[in-house]
C-alpha cells in the first residue's frame, strides 16, 4: 500500500497504471454526481415557479431531470408574457444542461474500463445488439460536465428571478417553510 494515493479510503477500487490519476477521475465523477443533483433541484425550482404554485412541489418531488425539463419547456410555451430574450435564454440553458445530463448518464451507466494503452474508456452496450462501443474519457471531460451543470444551476436560479420575479423563486420550498413555522408554533 506504499503507492496508495493520499486521502483515498482503503476499499475504494482503483484501476490502471496510475492510481493517482484514477483517484482524480473518481473525485471528478463525484463532482458530476453532485452537480447533477443540484441541477435537478434547480429544475424543481423552475417547475414550481412556472406553475406559479407552492403545490407544484408535490408534483415535482421525485421526478427525474428529463421529466422536469420537458414539463418546463411545455410551461414556457404557455407563458406568453415571458419576452423572447428570456425565452431564448431558458431554451439554450435547458439544451446545454440537457447535453451535460446525457453525458452524466453515460458516465454513470456505461462501464468504465481501461484500454490497452491505459486510457480510461466508457464501454457501452446497445439494445438488441451484441456490439460494444468504447469511448476514451479524461478527467477534463468529467470536470467540464460538472462545471456546465454547476453554472447551469446558478444561471437557472438567476433566470427565475429575472424573468419571473424573485417572489416565485421560493415556491418550491414554501410548503416546507409553512410546515416548519406551524410545527414551531405548535411546540410553544
Amino acid at each position: 500500500m506504499d503507492n496508495w494515493p493520499a486521502n483515498v479510503p482503503l476499499g475504494i477500487s482503483l484501476r490502471g497504471p496510475d492510481l493517482d490519476a484514477d483517484a482524480q477521475m473518481l473525485v471528478a465523477l463525484g463532482a458530476v454526481v453532485r452537480a447533477a443533483s443540484m441541477w435537478e433541484f434547480s429544475l424543481r425550482m423552475l417547475f414550481c415557479a412556472l406553475e406559479e404554485s407552492k403545490f407544484a412541489a408535490v408534483t415535482a418531488a421525485g421526478q427525474e431531470a428529463g421529466w422536469l425539463a420537458e414539463m418546463c419547456r411545455a410551461l414556457l410555451d404557455r407563458h406568453t408574457e415571458i419576452n423572447e430574450q428570456h425565452r431564448a435564454a431558458l431554451t439554450k440553458l435547458l439544451s446545454d444542461a440537457g447535453q451535460a445530463m446525457r453525458d452524466r448518464n453515460r458516465f454513470i451507466h456505461d462501464a468504465w474500463v481501461t484500454g490497452q494503452d491505459g486510457v480510461p474508456n466508457l464501454m457501452r452496450s446497445w439494445r438488441r445488439k451484441h456490439e460494444l462501443t468504447f469511448t476514451p474519457k479524461t478527467t477534463n471531460d468529467l470536470v467540464g460536465t460538472a462545471r456546465t451543470l454547476n453554472s447551469s444551476s446558478g444561471a437557472l436560479i438567476n433566470w427565475i428571478c429575472e424573468a419571473l420575479g424573485p417572489e416565485v423563486a421560493g415556491l418550491e420550498a414554501q410548503l416546507r417553510w409553512e410546515e416548519g413555522r406551524s410545527a414551531t408554533s405548535a411546540d410553544i
